[in-house]
């Protein structure tokens, strides 16, 4: 962490370099509603031009992108910024998971498959089958406040 309050942006590349291209590279979408679960903003943006810049390459090139900083420096804020711009991109949508009040690592998977509206009482949301469900999709994910259940988070 870096006291003075500047956001650190790490990222991996897909670990299959065979695998198809990121979600959501260079996809546009059409005229039709974009998806997703992203609050609405009601304040403006200020600043950050430079991370903004690097986080908008990085959504074309990677699969996992990680800010990291002290509480209080805009790293939510700084990621609803992106992925607001990057919403005709991922024609499944752009989806917010908050995870603050998440106690229980063993359910970040079914918390969020029920972000993304996935309610199905006959099974459990586990890591295998949201990731079955996610395989073939194109979408912007943003896990915001993960910092507790990091272990679980990276299984995703």
């Amino acid at each position: 962490m870096r006291p003075s309050g500047e956001v650190r942006i790490r990222y991996r590349s897909s670990p299959d370099p065979d695998r198809e291209r990121p979600l959501g590279c260079g996809e546009v979408v059409g005229s039709h509603a974009v998806r997703g679960s992203l609050p609405a903003q009601s304040t403006g943006f200020v600043g950050r031009r430079k991370e903004i810049a690097q986080l908008r390459r990085l959504l074309t090139s990677t699969r996992l992108v990680t800010l990291a900083g002290p509480p209080g420096v805009g790293k939510t804020r700084l990621a609803l910024r992106v992925a607001e711009g990057a919403t005709r991109r991922f024609r499944d949508g752009v989806w917010l998971v908050a995870l603050e009040e998440l106690r229980d690592p063993s359910l970040i998977a079914p918390e969020v498959a029920g972000a993304l509206g996935l309610h199905d009482a006959s099974i459990r949301w586990a890591v295998d089958t949201l990731a079955q469900h996610l395989r073939a999709r194109r979408l912007l994910l943003l896990l915001d406040n993960c910092e507790h259940v990091l272990d679980a988070c990276a299984l995703l």
